[in-house]
């Protein structure tokens, strides 16, 4: 959960904590009308208001099978309601002006929260995104393309593989133990002893794609961060113990992880994805699955 994600809902319970005591203090003491209000809109829009909205940036999307639009707005939308939230308090029969001000600055801090959880739900998933501009580019290729994948798409990759001494793809059906293994190009260029950026070139020219650019996060192993958790748990049980370390045990009660990639994961767990897909991969290398026999 990011930082302001829970910096809500700790201001959420302090909200309510104030309101208590003022609905104490009107239960014993004068209730002026400056009272009631601040009584009335702490437990309305600090206690209720702050908690969806602390929960509700961190649930609503993840549910959809998203990641949030526009994280930076967070910070922008706490600080606002916050602010806005005391100043209305504060001023109220006391600076018209001010209060006013503050009434208005509340209403657009809404906004942001109706726009960037909206915008999250309704928009298309980023991966969808890129297959469109794969099928009419050609796809992108790198050391963690899944060897699988590649030739599903592309069967004329398999005679080219097979032509630089990767005799083992001959045989169809040892495409389905490669799959299983998610053996990527970078996996079978170290088996094979093959110049990994001379073969990337090749096929990326042969499927009319291009390679992809060199990035800071790689995939050293069968997991990559478009991997979905669900499926890494079920074909390599040992990482398990990671995401529980990384995530809390909370994160297994969620339905999010049947869709969820790592990289929308690592996110909204504030999480360091190269960290991660580092200890995720070193376990399932540990578990055998990265160099398949044969291949």
């Amino acid at each position: 959960m990011d930082r302001y994600m829970k910096a809500f809902v700790f201001m959420s319970m302090l909200y309510l904590l104030v309101g208590a005591f003022l609905g104490i203090h009107l239960a014993w003491g004068v209730a002026t009308l400056q009272v009631r209000f601040a009584h009335v809109h702490l437990n309305l829009m600090g206690f209720m208001a702050m908690m969806i909205f602390g929960v509700g940036y961190f649930i609503l999307p993840r549910f959809s099978g998203r990641a949030l639009r526009w994280p930076g707005l967070v910070a922008v939308h706490f600080w606002s309601s916050n602010l806005s939230l005391v100043g209305m308090v504060l001023f109220y029969s006391v600076w018209p002006s001010g209060w006013l001000a503050c009434s208005v600055i509340q209403g657009l801090s809404t906004v942001l929260f109706f726009g960037n959880v909206g915008f999250s739900m309704l928009s298309s998933p980023k991966q969808e995104a890129q297959e469109r501009q794969e099928q009419v580019q050609g796809p992108l290729v790198s050391s963690g393309t899944k060897v699988a994948e590649l030739l599903e798409g592309w069967p004329q990759v398999r005679e080219m593989l097979v032509a630089r001494g990767v005799q083992a793809l001959s045989d169809p059906q040892h495409l389905e133990h490669v799959k299983k293994l998610g053996v990527t190009l970078g996996m079978l260029a170290r088996r094979h002893a093959l110049e990994e950026r001379e073969l990337l070139r090749d096929i990326a020219s042969a499927v009319g794609g291009r390679v992809e650019p060199t990035s800071s996060v790689s995939s050293e192993g069968p997991i990559g961060k478009e991997s979905v958790i669900g499926d890494v748990i079920r074909d390599y049980p040992g990482t398990e113990e990671i995401f529980r370390r990384f995530y809390g045990e909370g994160c297994f009660s969620c339905p999010g992880q049947a869709f969820e990639t790592i990289a929308q994961s690592a996110m909204m767990h504030n999480v360091e994805l190269e960290k991660i897909l580092s200890e995720l991969n070193q376990a399932a290398l540990k578990l055998g699955g990265a160099q398949p026999r044969g291949m």
